[in-house]
């Protein structure tokens, strides 16, 4: 398994533990690579009312390649950060 999925793993799994008690679970996440874990999560419950956002630097500098091929950050991050 890629080192970089593995670690999303391990994110996605660590935020589910911090916020194991219900009513903890943040409303909103800000991280650099939430286009992969919007993808992760999208049929996970517990990530079912959570907003996941991308920083606009690291979407427009670091993740551009990546967010100018992706269709699922297209359509789920590039319009809101167009308007930004």
């Amino acid at each position: 398994m890629h080192l970089i999925k593995v670690i999303l793993i391990i994110y996605k799994e660590m935020i589910k533990q911090i916020y194991r008690l219900p009513g903890t679970m943040p409303e909103h996440i800000f991280y650099d690579n939430n286009c992969t874990i919007a993808k992760m999560v999208k049929n996970d419950p517990a990530f079912k009312n959570i907003r996941l956002t991308v920083d606009v630097f690291h979407f427009k500098c670091k993740h551009r390649l990546h967010s100018e091929n992706d269709v699922f950050c297209q359509e789920n991050f590039l319009l809101h950060i167009q308007n930004f």
